[in-house]
C-alpha cells in the first residue's frame, strides 16, 4: 500500500526516529510504530489488513473521527490515517477496503482522553 502523510511534521514523524522520539512516550513505542509502519507497506489493499486483530488492530473510528482508520501502536497510542487515491464508498459513507491502495496518515496520538 502507498503512504502518504497529510504534512511535512506528520512524515518527518514517521520517517525519523528522532523526530517520533519526541512525540511517543518511549523505545518500545517506537519500536511498535515503526514495525507498524513497515506492516502497512506490505499490504495491497485495506481489504488485506485483517481488522481488529493483532499486530494492528486496524478499525474505522466514529463520531467526530468518521471516515478515518486508526492502527493500534501500543496502549492507547494510534496512527490515524484516512483513504487517499482513487476508491469506492458505499451507500452509507464508509469506503469499500478492497479499492483502498494509498492511505494517507493525519496524526500519530492518545485520542482517548479528547
Amino acid at each position: 500500500m502507498l503512504i502518504g502523510y497529510v504534512s511535512k511534521r506528520v512524515e518527518a514523524i514517521c520517517t525519523s526516529v528522532e523526530k517520533a522520539r519526541k512525540v511517543l512516550p518511549n523505545d518500545e513505542h517506537i519500536k511498535r510504530f515503526l514495525a507498524l509502519l513497515q506492516n502497512l507497506h506490505t499490504h495491497q489493499t485495506l481489504a488485506d489488513i485483517p481488522i481488529h486483530t493483532s499486530p494492528l488492530h486496524l478499525h474505522p473510528l466514529r463520531a467526530d473521527r468518521k471516515g478515518f482508520w486508526a492502527a493500534t501502536i501500543k496502549g492507547k497510542w494510534r496512527v490515524c490515517f484516512r483513504p487517499a487515491g482513487e476508491c469506492r464508498y458505499k451507500p452509507d459513507g464508509s469506503v469499500v477496503p478492497q479499492t483502498v491502495t494509498e492511505i494517507e496518515i493525519v496524526e500519530i496520538v492518545d485520542y482517548h482522553d479528547d
